[in-house]
């Protein structure tokens, strides 16, 4: 005896910013007695889920975290980002997004704790008028972008210290309000350096003089694990790590900013960007433009889980992203998680088989 069960709905995607129309397809099929794992009246439940990755959002609210190397060579690069983070949060806008966001600065500073980083930087929103958290609908973004960031300091004995990632962690530990619960959250960095300028490689020091700059690095300060302290404050929303940096082996862009003062590669930034599915830019771009609308597009067009209505059985599981087989996934009870995020227009179709004890039939 066979019999069917079809079920289309809209089936909101953890870690997605929209929502994805998804059609589950259950087929019921008696099981020979004898095979192996399996009793007497037991089913194997062929189940095919289709989704389509749609921009229309399931979850508007996004909060954006701004992390500034405010290092002695960055000044030109910070203003050049000033000048295009108004045209950012209009694309944020145009797309529905309720946006707010935050600032800090990748240096350290000393405080009653010791030395911390991730301290909080008031956007300054008119003259002796200073907030914590911009958001939409906020009046001349593209002045309070200008003069916050024109205002910021540059340079100072803990240039050489910077660490993007440790002071995105360290904000969101100390500054509650800028994190609202169940928004989805995006940190877009700049920086001409890797964390704590060289990711903790003594062999990447380019001259004698920066040996008195070097810091050690810990298992703590490694993409990783800052990824899993991220993930652990957020919960269960799209988290995507976006960098205008120094990519690695741009041998050329790392010249050009070294003219100056000593740059990196940003090694760290741009293994943080890949592990969420965030965007990378990079740093010697005369206009970001292109790296804002590149980030933009990764914070909305991303899916990263597929959820399942059961744990599949034994090696029943075959997925596809527009009608190729893909093996780019981890398999963790019922969730299928992407290693990199599927864009927006694809369609992944995963069949699998659900294990049906007796005479239940309850899926």
């Amino acid at each position: 005896m066979k019999s069917g069960i079809k079920s289309c709905f809209y089936y909101g995607i953890i870690f997605s910013v929209f929502l994805i129309s998804a059609c589950n397809r259950s087929d019921f099929a008696p099981v020979p007695d004898a095979q192996t794992g399996l009793s007497n009246g037991d089913q194997i439940i062929s189940k095919v889920k289709t989704v389509f990755v749609d921009p229309a959002k399931d979850n508007p609210y996004l909060d954006v975290l701004l992390v500034i190397d405010d290092s002695s060579s960055m000044k030109a690069d910070v203003m050049k980002l000033a000048d295009k983070l108004s045209n950012f949060t209009s694309l944020l806008e145009t797309s529905g997004l309720q946006w707010q966001m935050c600032l800090t600065t990748t240096q350290g500073y000393s405080s009653g704790l010791g030395f911390e980083h991730g301290r909080a930087v008031p956007w300054k929103v008119s003259m002796g008028q200073n907030r914590k958290v911009i958001s939409r609908g906020q009046s001349s973004l593209d002045s309070i972008f200008r003069r916050t960031l024109d205002a910021i300091p540059i340079g100072g004995s803990n240039s050489g210290n910077e660490r993007g990632l440790r002071a995105t962690v360290d904000h969101m530990q100390r500054n509650p309000d800028c994190y609202r619960a169940g928004a989805n959250f995006a940190v877009l960095l700049i920086s001409d350096e890797d964390e704590a300028s060289v990711g903790g490689d003594i062999s990447r020091i380019k001259n004698s003089e920066e040996l008195n700059h070097f810091f050690p690095l810990t298992k703590d300060d490694k993409p990783e694990s800052r990824l899993a302290a991220i993930l652990k404050k957020v919960g269960n929303v799209n988290f995507t790590f976006n960098s205008i940096i120094i990519k690695p082996n741009d041998m050329s862009c790392e010249f050009s900013q070294s003219q100056e003062s000593t740059a990196y590669s940003g090694t760290f930034y741009d293994k943080l960007s890949s592990l969420t599915g965030g965007g990378v830019g990079s740093i010697c771009d005369t206009d970001y433009t292109k790296s804002l609308i590149l980030f933009k597009d990764k914070i909305l067009n991303t899916l990263k889980v597929v959820n399942l209505e059961c744990s599949p059985y034994m090696n029943s599981v075959h997925v596809t992203v527009n009608g190729q087989v893909v093996s780019n996934y981890k398999l963790a009870e019922t969730a299928i998680t992407f290693n990199e995020p599927v864009t927006e227009g694809s369609t992944v179709e995963v069949r699998y088989g659900c294990l049906i004890k007796g005479s239940d039939e309850s899926l």
